[in-house]
């Protein structure tokens, strides 16, 4: 079935799927998907959705979804997302690499209130960052559904690109650096963010991920300041006084894209120095390291470390604070 939508409103709320092999959207046209509805496409071909001129789905919650029967087809696909009737917020990627013919990536964003812990994804159960605080001021207010189901090797994406809108990092309760937003997926198995973060660039109201390995596609997806990324990989981190000199010890559960790390230290928890470099033992690994080095010369009174963890493409994550 076809379906041609010029210049007019479409509602989808039946709890049941809609099918089509190809949705057109002409002149404004706007497909309103709520009720935890599916439009499904049951055309793998990346013109199966197409916008002539104007016109974008609403999708705006978590379970108002966009299946796109795509398969093991290798191409450039854009999901025409929007909100209201004039703002265009498009997610865009190349697939390439998939097995399983009955394979599809299931698709919804939403947004809300600075506050993102208040409606953060079914199955998500933390949204802290390095410094164990909560991450939403340091989040874009927007979350991502990208979801393979009944693949045998999920697609790698490329050129996946992420739209958002300004208020969704300038809101005056955010403390966000556009600039310095990377997006992170949720490991669902592992309960983590941060076990995979891809290289972003950032282009104002977009950031674009330039390749994603099928094995680290997962469902949820936000952009994060780089200062505050949602946690890193530490089981332990702690400091223990050695006469006149200060035993640091860490240890990670698992290292992905890590470079090295740096001791920081400082005499009021809030202005830092960095006194040592230690490299990473394994960039990536999936089995815990442990480390240890000397702070020979400790401040005199009370010393405050962070450990600074450095990925080889230069982004950075900071620990929490010990004493």
């Amino acid at each position: 079935m076809n379906k041609y939508l010029q210049g007019f409103l479409f509602f989808i709320i039946s709890f049941n799927s809609f099918s089509q092999a190809r949705l057109i959207l002409n002149n404004g046209g706007i497909v309103n998907i709520t009720n935890s509805a599916f439009v499904v496409i049951d055309n793998p071909n990346a013109n199966a959705i197409t916008q002539n001129a104007s016109g974008h789905i609403i999708s705006e919650g978590e379970f108002n979804r966009v299946k796109w029967n795509i398969g093991t087809t290798a191409g450039s696909y854009v999901v025409p997302f929007g909100i209201g009737v004039a703002e265009f917020l498009p997610v865009n990627f190349t697939t390439s690499g998939a097995s399983g013919i009955s394979g599809s990536l299931t698709f919804a964003m939403y947004g809300g209130s600075w506050l993102n812990t208040s409606y953060l994804p079914t199955g998500v159960t933390n949204f802290v960052n390095n410094s164990s605080s909560n991450n939403s001021a340091f989040a874009i207010d927007r979350f991502w559904r990208i979801e393979p189901t009944n693949y045998t090797t999920k697609p790698a994406l490329s050129n996946l690109i992420f739209t958002y809108r300004d208020i969704e990092h300038s809101v005056a309760s955010n403390a966000i650096i556009e600039s310095n937003l990377i997006a992170q997926r949720y490991n669902d198995i592992t309960d983590s963010w941060d076990d995979y973060m891809p290289g972003t660039a950032i282009v104002p109201n977009t950031a674009v991920v330039a390749a994603l390995p099928s094995a680290e596609l997962y469902t949820w997806w936000t952009l994060v300041d780089n200062r505050f990324v949602l946690p890193i990989e530490l089981t332990a981190f702690n400091v223990k006084c050695d006469g006149n000199k200060a035993n640091i010890y860490w240890t990670t559960a698992s290292e992905s894209n890590n470079d090295y790390f740096e001791i920081e230290r400082s005499d009021d928890g809030i202005n830092f120095v960095s006194i040592e470099k230690v490299n990473s033992q394994n960039s990536n690994s999936t089995q815990p390291l442990n480390y240890n080095t000397v702070d020979n010369n400790p401040l005199n009174g009370k010393s405050y470390y962070r450990l600074k963890q450095v990925d080889k493409d230069g982004k950075y994550s900071y620990s929490a604070l010990v004493i």
